[in-house]
């Protein structure tokens, strides 16, 4: 019996890591088509490869604390071309807000470069 729970319990444990990862790597896809509507030459464009790190579910710094939605902030790292041609190195925090049945949207980018 004792093994019998202990295998249930292990299952459980592993699909809710699963799961988060896999959610946490389709925002992060997300994010990055939503990064490249913004530049200039985005067939030019580098992302970082996906981390767990980079992904949040929390509000970014400048939302209320007492807004009640669920919050995912999605840190996207690119190097890229500006209109001159040049490579430069851009940050961006993408936040979307949770809507229901692991659905979300977005809302907002916000220049993450100082």
């Amino acid at each position: 019996m004792k093994k019998y729970l202990f295998c249930i319990l292990l299952f459980s444990i592993i699909f809710t890591f699963y799961n988060c990862s896999s959610e946490s790597s389709e925002l992060y896809e997300q994010a990055i088509e939503k990064v490249k509507e913004q530049l200039k030459v985005p067939s030019t464009a580098k992302f970082q490869d996906y981390e767990d790190k980079y992904v949040k579910f929390q509000a970014p710094e400048n939302y209320s604390k007492d807004d009640p939605r669920k919050f995912a902030t999605v840190e996207v790292i690119y190097d890229a071309q500006n209109s001159f041609g040049a490579y430069i190195r851009g940050s961006n925090l993408v936040v979307f807000t949770d809507i229901g049945n692991n659905t979300w949207r977005f809302l907002e980018i916000i220049d993450n470069d100082e």
